[in-house]
């Protein structure tokens, strides 16, 4: 047999529920602003880390942009004088290799620039908890670098033209008029691609 008791409280006035009420939101609030509070420091760790990541990327690609500003210098010059070799072949051909106003040589290769703190912000959106005039400063400067990658492997397929006679010889004094000809015009647009890409490294 069930004993029922009456309440041991009487009912609730109006006062007793808006206490009740407010104690609810207050306690709703505290926890709200906790969370927040917990998503502020955890957000600002985040950007503290995001910005240390892309200045050790940035100094990295400091280090290899001067590297990429000396090779193009001697890329240009080895490529001017691989055309004046091949000019004096067309003006004197069948010229001994000894006859030959220098030596062939054929530069290929940079330091690609770091950009995977940069893609790895921008993948787990924390470039939005940046300042938006930080972004656009950023932004601007990985889009110079991405730039200048594609304006250098525009140059790849060219060097592979100019090199070509190499799988047949390596005496380029033996190739045929036309086979010279067709080296100059192609070291002729591989020289133009390369002064395009050191254009691009100092935008």
């Amino acid at each position: 047999m069930l004993d029922v008791h009456p309440p041991h409280q009487a009912a609730h006035t109006w006062k007793d529920f808006f206490i009740h009420i407010a104690t609810i939101v207050v306690g709703l609030l505290i926890a709200v602003g906790l969370e927040q509070t917990v998503e502020f420091f955890h957000h600002r760790h985040q950007v503290a880390e995001v910005r240390r990541a892309l200045d050790e990327e940035r100094q990295e690609n400091i280090v290899r942009f001067h590297k990429n500003i000396k090779a193009h210098l001697v890329a240009e010059a080895q490529l001017h004088n691989n055309l004046r070799i091949f000019l004096y072949l067309k003006a004197h051909p069948g010229a001994p290799l000894s006859a030959l106003p220098g030596v062939l040589v054929w530069p290929i290769g940079i330091a690609e620039p770091l950009t995977a703190a940069w893609s790895t912000a921008a993948e787990t959106g924390v470039l939005d908890l940046l300042p938006r005039a930080e972004v656009a400063d950023d932004t601007l400067e990985y889009d110079a670098l991405h730039s200048s990658l594609t304006a250098y492997q525009e140059a790849i397929p060219l060097q592979h033209r100019c090199v070509a006679y190499l799988t047949r010889t390596g005496d380029p004094s033996v190739l045929s008029p036309s086979e010279i000809e067709q080296e100059i015009q192609d070291l002729q647009v591989r020289l133009s691609v390369e002064s395009f890409y050191g254009y691009t490294l100092y935008l």
